[in-house]
């Protein structure tokens, strides 16, 4: 009776040092995802306001900035790759994506007004933390979502590509408001997938392996804030005849 007892405690033991040990890695790759996030939000801005202060882009010229926009894609593309092999490595280039991205977003302090990019600031914080929540709360298989959003978002990527040839402003608008959706639903079924893959990591007890997700899912959701932020300050300066004179024509 007594080794049976004894049994019974060391598996209860067991069973309180696994949850432990499952809760800690969970939480831990949700935290530092968002950290990470955070981190690279507050780099871009402060990048982009530095740039824009101190005029480091005047006079740069289209092919200047369309070069620097193509090291900055280069770069985003190092920074995956890397993240998957050495989470130190994909940590740096993730901040050196950082400071790209505010670089070449700095021509917002001259294209918009203050109102403008505060207004989209405000929404952009409030609609990716409404689906941020929506993701990690929905019990439904969002696994099939993924492969419709990435058409749609190759859709978009092409038309807009097309667009710098054709450069219509209506059809600019049009683009802007069917990707704004488009990020929506990517950012719910991001931080759905990053919720799962948490779990894997947690259940196996693989701490290598949560490292690698939060950077690898921080770059992901990154870039939807950043895409969500740009089509929202489009909107909040949106010449309405512009989207009209589309169809008017």
């Amino acid at each position: 009776m007594a080794l049976m007892n004894d049994q019974g405690l060391a598996i209860s033991r067991s069973h309180a040092e696994f949850e432990r040990s499952y809760a800690n890695i969970f939480l831990d790759t949700i935290i530092r995802m968002y950290f990470w996030i955070g981190l690279g939000l507050v780099l871009t801005g402060a990048t982009a306001w530095f740039v824009h202060w101190s005029e480091l882009l005047y006079g740069i010229g289209f092919w200047g900035f369309l070069a620097l926009i193509g090291a900055q894609f280069g770069l985003m593309f190092a920074t995956y790759a890397a993240a998957q092999r050495s989470t130190a490595l994909g940590v740096a280039l993730y901040f050196a994506f950082n400071v790209a991205m505010g670089t070449t977003l700095s021509f917002i302090f001259v294209a918009y007004t203050g109102s403008d990019i505060s207004l989209a600031f405000i929404l952009t914080a409030c609609l990716f933390g409404i689906m941020s929540v929506i993701g990690f709360t929905t019990k439904r298989d969002l696994t099939g979502l993924g492969s419709v959003l990435f058409v749609g978002l190759l859709g978009v990527v092409g038309v807009s590509l097309a667009n710098i040839f054709v450069d219509s402003s209506a059809i600019m608008w049009l683009v802007t408001i069917v990707a704004l959706p488009i990020f929506l639903g990517l950012t719910m079924w991001e931080t759905n997938k990053v919720k799962n893959l948490a779990k894997e990591a947690a259940y196996a007890g693989d701490e290598r392996a949560s490292a690698q997700i939060s950077i690898i899912s921080a770059i992901g959701l990154y870039l939807n804030i950043m895409n969500l932020f740009l089509i929202l300050l489009r909107l909040a300066s949106l010449d309405f005849s512009d989207v009209t004179g589309l169809f008017s024509r």
